[in-house]
This record gives C-alpha cells, sequence and structure tokens, in this order.
C-alpha cells in the first residue's frame, strides 16, 4: 500500500467523518432545546386535584402464558374497550395502559359531581360488563398532569405521591378481588358509596400505614 492511497482515504475519511460530527452536533443542540422547552412546560403546568385509578386482571400473566401474542393483544383490547367506555362516560381519562390495566384519572372540573363518585361508578359499570373482574386502586389528591418523557418522545402524565398511593391500593386490591379507596378517596365519595373499612395497612415507601376501604356497592 503507498502513503498516497494511505493519505488518499485518510482524506476521504476525514471528508466523510465531517459531516457526521456536523449533524451529531446539531441533533445534540436540538435535543437540549427541545429538553429545555419541556423543562419550561413541566414548571409552567401547575398541579391539580384528581381521583387516581389503577386497574388490573388477577390472574392475566398466568393466562396468557398459555396463549399466542395475537390472541392476549385481542383479549387485552376487548378489556381495554369496556373499561374506556366505562371511564370515559364518567368524564375520566385514561393516561396510559399498563399491561392488562391501566392509570386513569378523574379530574374535578371535567365534569360535575365528585371525581372520587365518578371513578367509583365507572369501575362498578366496567366489572359488570365483563366476565373476568378486574380489580383497582383509588386515591385522591394533589398531582401533576402534563408532558413528561424524553425530549423525543414527549407523552402526558401524572406524577406525585398521589400516584404512588392508587398504585399501591391497587396491590392490596389485587388480594381482596375487589375495588380499594384510600382513606383520602373514601372520604370524598363516602355519601354516595358504601364500603367496608380494611383497617390500617403499612404502605411500602410510606413511612406510616394508612386506612383502607373496600368498595361494596353504591348508596
Amino acid at each position: 500500500m503507498t502513503e498516497g492511497t494511505v493519505a488518499d482515504r485518510h482524506s476521504r475519511c476525514e471528508h466523510i467523518s465531517s459531516p457526521c460530527s456536523e449533524e451529531q452536533r446539531s441533533s445534540r443542540t436540538d435535543q437540549r432545546n427541545r429538553g429545555e422547552v419541556l423543562s419550561e412546560a413541566v414548571s409552567e403546568n401547575v398541579k391539580t386535584e384528581a381521583t387516581v385509578v389503577f386497574t388490573a386482571l388477577p390472574g392475566f400473566a398466568a393466562w396468557s402464558a398459555q396463549r399466542q401474542a395475537t390472541e392476549v393483544a385481542l383479549a387485552l383490547n376487548a378489556h381495554y374497550n369496556v373499561l374506556g367506555d366505562a371511564i370515559y362516560a364518567q368524564g375520566g381519562k385514561i393516561v396510559k395502559y399498563l399491561g392488562d390495566g391501566v392509570l386513569a384519572v378523574f379530574l374535578r372540573a371535567a365534569r360535575s359531581g365528585r371525581p372520587t363518585v365518578r371513578a367509583v361508578r365507572a369501575l362498578l359499570q366496567a366489572r359488570s360488563g365483563q366476565a373476568q373482574l378486574g380489580t383497582s386502586g383509588v386515591h385522591h389528591g394533589e398531582i401533576y398532569l402534563g408532558p413528561l418523557g424524553h425530549p423525543r418522545q414527549v407523552m402526558t402524565d401524572v406524577a406525585g405521591s398521589a400516584v404512588n398511593l392508587a398504585a399501591r391500593a391497587a396491590q392490596r386490591a389485587s388480594r381482596t378481588g375487589g375495588i380499594v379507596l384510600t382513606a383520602a378517596a373514601q372520604e370524598q365519595c363516602q355519601a354516595a358509596v358504601i364500603c367496608r373499612k380494611l383497617g390500617q395497612q403499612p404502605i411500602k415507601g410510606f413511612p406510616e400505614p394508612i386506612v383502607l376501604f373496600e368498595v361494596a356497592g353504591l348508596r
């Protein structure tokens, strides 16, 4: 191999790599700019009061293990259709799908009536419309609702301890097979919803146990 050949190849490599480096630098700058815009959007979104709901289908993982992927997808879509119809009929919003369940929120300003009452009504309606009964955890409190994620894939999501408490209530519901409310949620709907007190429960990630209730029906 001659020196001229090496030099020519080195020159060609520089010629090829230079535009790529410029493109990468431009991409990183654009990504930083989008990240700054996202941070501004987060700071501009104020916290809001809402009822947060987590749902799940007990035993779905075991059921799915014996089925083809397309059959699992069809079953999930059928479940989401029933659950989604009930949630949206009561003025709720599905924030995201979580395997065999959803994360949904009910805002006070979305429709007249307490959001927790509407959430429980939606969950009871969904349970009555399906052969396999889902379980749910419900909490009422202050959340952040707005853009979250990487600048290349931003989504509307929720955050805050209220979301975590609803998730913990859902874990407890998976053992009882029903709809479990935190004390804050039960206080919001006690005039319209019949509940059975489950007592104080230790909650992972929280220093003190919280009182949980299980929904028994509507008044």
